[in-house]
């Protein structure tokens, strides 16, 4: 117990006394009560204040204590995410690096295949050489070692008979005289050099002199329609040439005009031959595929695949139809070009009444629910 006591005549000058005292006891816990003119002044308010600021601190305390806790967890959470995501990162960087080494891979490929693609070198030259590579030709004894044959009498168009200009012996020093030893025949043969062969016909137009009909001639040659801007064309047998060279031989049809010129002199344009197809297509080669058509559900066993094709630049899709047995006899086959190969363009070809075997892969196309009364085998 701290006593103060003021005497007579003693005066507090300065507060800092006071402040000095409550501080002992709010910090200190010190009981202090102060003598004011002889009298003691218990300081309850001072008593009610510290214990009010106990009971605060302490709920604060408890306050602070869970939130530390909870805070505590969490910078263990955040520690063990940092952790993951410091794995993955190192992660990431190892496979970006190794992506990086594969685009500089890629890129000097690249590089290589351009700078090669602008050489004057065989397409399929792989860049290496062989340190033993084998003689060009034939081996001694290995295929047919034979001549060219001297065509037969009937296959030649002209024989010139080609005499020696010399009369003495051609060896210096000699003048001996020559004589007639034998006679050799060889042969040359050449491309024809042909011109296209152009036929006009004056096809003569009449009017009936009552109803004004116009009656035009007509000519097993030339086409009824055939007049105004389609009035000149080209003849069926270059037409057949062309379209042998682009579907039996397979030169590119924009190629084939070129090589037309080339052989025949004939001039023609890549749409002319692309125009005749199609026109032959939707007529009788057109009757002639829907009869196939027709026939093809007479079959035993149908095969049917597809795949990837272009229209134009366009994907599409090519399907083969392959038909086996019953009335198809030893066999046939029917290609179906169009921008999807679905079960509609399936029952084109198959109808639903197909009393065969359809044998497919395992495409969801002949899965749909049309197709369930087709016997399957896949």
């Amino acid at each position: 117990m701290v006593w103060w006591r003021r005497s007579q005549g003693q005066r507090f000058r300065s507060k800092s006394v006071r402040k000095l005292l409550e501080w002992l006891w709010s910090e200190s816990y010190i009981s202090v009560m102060i003598m004011t003119e002889g009298s003691p002044v218990a300081l309850e308010a001072l008593l009610l204040r510290r214990d009010q600021k106990i009971t605060t601190l302490t709920a604060e305390n408890v306050m602070l204590t869970a939130a530390n806790e909870g805070l505590t967890a969490r910078v263990e959470e955040l520690t063990a995410a940092n952790i993951q995501l410091t794995a993955r990162v190192e992660e990431l960087t190892a496979a970006d690096g190794k992506r990086g080494e594969t685009i500089e891979s890629l890129t000097g490929k690249l590089t290589a295949a351009e700078r090669k693609g602008k050489r004057q070198a065989t397409p399929f030259s792989r860049g290496t050489h062989k340190s033993n590579p084998k003689r060009p030709g034939r081996r001694p004894g290995e295929g047919d070692f034979v001549n060219r044959k001297a065509p037969e009498t009937k296959e030649f168009t002209s024989m010139e008979d080609v005499g020696v200009d010399q009369k003495t012996c051609p060896e210096d020093g000699c003048d001996g005289v020559l004589k007639h030893l034998r006679t050799e025949l060889v042969s040359t043969t050449d491309v024809v050099v042909v011109r296209p062969e152009v036929r006009g016909y004056r096809m003569e137009v009449c009017a009936c002199g009552t109803c004004g009909k116009k009656v035009r001639a007509r000519h097993r040659d030339v086409a009824p329609d055939q007049r105004g801007a389609t009035a000149h064309r080209v003849g069926m047998r270059a037409m057949m040439a062309a379209h042998w060279l682009h579907y039996g031989i397979g030169i590119p049809v924009r190629k084939v005009p070129a090589v037309l010129k080339l052989l025949t002199g004939l001039k023609v344009t890549q749409s002319a031959i692309t125009q005749d197809a199609l026109r032959r297509a939707e007529g009788r080669m057109g009757e002639a595929y829907r009869s196939l058509v027709d026939l093809f559900p007479t079959c035993d066993v149908a095969y049917v695949d597809s795949t990837s094709w272009k229209i134009g630049g366009v994907a599409a899709q090519l399907a083969a139809y392959v038909a086996r047995g019953g009335g198809v006899g030893p066999g046939m086959i029917l290609y179906q070009l169009g921008r999807h190969h679905r079960h509609q363009e399936v029952l084109q070809i198959i109808p639903m009444d197909f009393d065969g075997v359809m044998v497919t892969d395992r495409a969801s196309t002949y899965d749909a629910w049309l197709l369930q009364w087709i016997k399957k085998q896949k």
